[in-house]
């Protein structure tokens, strides 16, 4: 902002806003998402079939509460859900006869969902 003389709002309006979808997904423990086979999978498979200038996908815990955090963001809508609802049931799926979520299987309607334009 100093360096060009300009206001926020006048650096802010080149910003292009994406649809982001976070989906909560409770889960019982928090193991290292890289080294769940289905998650990496999910996380591949979403990165891969985009450009890096598209979007971005973020899978992390959080720190307060037992959830994992799904965030997905890029240009198209459909697409963005499509892969966060994939990428959330990878989390859910059982991997080596434990899940990281619930012992039945959640909906989508259970978890806390969140889509922003």
């Amino acid at each position: 902002m100093r360096s060009r003389n300009q206001p926020l709002s006048a650096l802010a309006r080149v910003m292009q806003k994406f649809p982001q979808v976070l989906i909560n997904i409770p889960v019982r423990e928090k193991r290292d998402l890289d080294q769940v086979e289905s998650v990496a999978a999910g996380r591949a498979s979403a990165s891969s079939a985009r450009s890096p200038a598209a979007g971005r996908v973020y899978i992390r815990y959080s720190g307060t509460e037992a959830l994992a955090r799904v965030m997905v963001e890029g240009q198209d809508s459909a697409q963005v859900e499509s892969y966060a609802s994939d990428i959330a049931d990878a989390v859910r799926a059982p991997s080596r006869g434990t899940t990281l979520g619930r012992e039945e299987a959640a909906s989508t309607a259970e978890d806390a969902v969140a889509v922003r334009a």
